[in-house]
């Protein structure tokens, strides 16, 4: 189908057209059809009504990716927000701003407001944007714990991130259950220098590594490379946290070892980013990478 929207904010004043692809009776993805931008959407049906406690969570997982205008490079994150009593959030994030890693195990107790009529709510993170993130994340609910969530820090105008924030199935996570069997993996390139576009499979080779086929493209390169060229095995699960889902991945490369953060949604699918150290001869830009989520 085809839709227009039209605009007359702070922002933008304007008529935009799309057209649109559904995917069921609640979903739907569309891309901007003018010569106004390029702007493409995610969108799906709320399931209200809501509740003040909607937006009590135990864990729910977060990626995000965006630009960064001052060094002309992707932006991305990956974390855990936990709301509990509707106004008090924990979270915990890595993320990598063109090679600078930051990693966060804990912020507690950051104030929350939520609006049960629209399913927004606004998250205050001390620090948030020093360390790679966000003062002030917004988020639009379409289920509890579900929805999409964005960088909305006032006064900072060099960069802009948005994702997905999904809820976790369960609340203690193992290699086991969560990653034992295969997904289907896709990364999310912004920048020319580092938007390292790929679908393929990641899953289990045996009890203790991993796999990474996939067809992979860098906008720098005319070619393409198929998975034959692109397969990666003996990954490795250095940690997780049963608690949290947050864990590592080491992938071996021929050389140095690669590093990546990730947090398991469910079983089977989970946001990761690279976080390779500094040094390490792989560290640089990420894209946001994921596998399975909705």
């Amino acid at each position: 189908g085809t839709l227009t929207v039209t605009l007359n904010d702070a922002l933008s004043t304007g008529t935009q057209n799309f057209a649109y692809y559904a995917i069921t009776a609640n979903r739907f993805v569309a891309v901007e059809t003018d010569m106004t931008g390029t702007m493409i959407a995610d969108a799906s049906r709320q399931s209200t009504p809501f509740t003040a406690t909607t937006v009590n969570t135990t864990g729910a997982v977060f990626g995000i990716a965006g630009f960064d205008s001052v060094a002309s490079n992707e932006i991305s994150a990956v974390g855990q927000l936990q709301i509990a009593g509707t106004n008090a959030a924990t979270l915990g994030w890595d993320s990598n701003d063109n090679g600078g890693i930051a990693s966060i195990p804990t912020v507690a107790t950051q104030p929350v407001t939520f609006n049960a009529t629209t399913g927004r709510g606004t998250v205050t993170v001390a620090s948030g944007a020093a360390n790679g993130l966000a003062d002030s994340l917004v988020f639009y609910l379409t289920a509890p714990g579900t929805g999409f969530i964005m960088d909305a820090t006032s006064a900072t105008t060099n960069r802009a991130m948005a994702g997905t924030l999904t809820a976790q199935t369960g609340t203690s996570f193992s290699t086991a259950t969560d990653l034992g069997g295969t997904s289907i993996v896709r990364s999310r390139g912004v920048s020319v220098n580092d938007a390292q576009v790929f679908v393929g499979e990641f899953g289990p080779t045996s009890s203790s590594t991993y796999a990474l086929v996939a067809d992979q493209r860098f906008p720098t390169s005319a070619n393409i490379q198929t998975s034959t060229d692109v397969s990666i095995p003996n990954i490795a699960v250095a940690t997780l946290n049963a608690n949290t889902g947050r864990g590592t991945l080491l992938i071996p490369l021929g050389g140095p070892t690669e590093t990546l953060a990730f947090y398991v949604i469910g079983p089977n699918q989970f946001v990761f980013i690279d976080i390779s150290p500094v040094g390490s001869g792989e560290n640089g830009a990420s894209s946001l990478f994921l596998g399975d989520p909705h």
